[in-house]
């Protein structure tokens, strides 16, 4: 299960991301059986994906984070590697094929994503905790600040970044788990990356299909997600804001996106 996009100016879990320079429209490709349509309230129509916004944009220059254990490259600096994290898990098939994930930010204005760049990057510990590290080369060397509570992310199977334009930190990291060697159902758990090590994850209703981002603030918006064959929108906070949006579904792939 491969991480799900970063961009240019950070590379990651061995330089497998790119940037989303788009606003999602979204597509999707769903296997149904006795699929009908549900009342959709009006829900959805007004809402981007969760990645960024707007048209071509500057990336400012961020410390290039990469993942053997977790070391960083300053671009003023190319041939000195900065060591982060010792611990942070490595890249496994069998329990973490993820890594690090990238919290995007910059400056939204009319729907508009400027100045894009990572600021935070969010990966598991060997010791099951969730980590996270900026990305400003001013700074200094990145120090780990844990994400909540969380103390048994691994297996890490799947995880989902619902970025938040205006406020990187306020991003959701939606994160799934077998409890064994990633072959079987995940249950799905999710934080914010503001939380303290005080605040438990909360337990994700379903499967997380895309994360949504208000088109006009760039705000997260919530969730589509899969649960019991019913794709439902959530509501930042979980709840279901809009239900049975299709029912019948057995999964579901986000597969187009358009610019503004």
């Amino acid at each position: 299960m491969p991480p799900r996009s970063s961009m240019t100016s950070l590379t990651l879990c061995e330089a497998r991301w790119c940037l989303p320079l788009t606003r999602l429209v979204l597509v999707i490709a769903i296997s149904l059986t006795g699929a009908a349509c549900g009342d959709s309230g009006g829900g959805g129509g007004d809402s981007g994906g969760g990645g960024s916004s707007g048209g071509p944009v500057d990336s400012p220059a961020t410390l290039e984070i990469f993942q053997a254990s977790l070391d960083a490259i300053d671009p003023d600096a190319p041939d000195t590697v900065i060591a982060i994290d010792p611990s942070a898990a490595e890249i496994d098939a069998d329990s973490n094929p993820v890594g690090a994930l990238p919290s995007i930010g910059g400056t939204f204005t009319d729907g508009n994503l400027s100045s894009a760049k990572a600021e935070w990057v969010v990966y598991p510990r060997n010791d099951g905790t969730l980590q996270r590290v900026a990305t400003d080369l001013d700074a200094g060397t990145p120090t780990p600040i844990r994400v909540s509570s969380e103390a048994d992310a691994l297996p890490y199977c799947d995880a989902l970044i619902a970025n938040d334009m205006r406020d990187a930190t306020n991003a959701r990291l939606a994160y799934g788990s077998d409890g064994g060697s990633c072959s079987g159902d995940l249950a799905w758990r999710v934080v914010t990356l503001s939380d303290d090590e005080l605040t438990d994850p909360r337990d994700f209703p379903g499967q997380p299909l895309e994360a949504l981002v208000d088109p006009e603030t760039g705000a997260h918006r919530g969730w589509l997600a899969i649960e019991d064959g019913r794709l439902n929108r959530l509501a930042p906070d979980l709840s279901v804001h809009t239900a049975d949006l299709l029912v019948g579904v057995e999964l579901g792939e986000v597969i187009g996106a358009t610019a503004n």
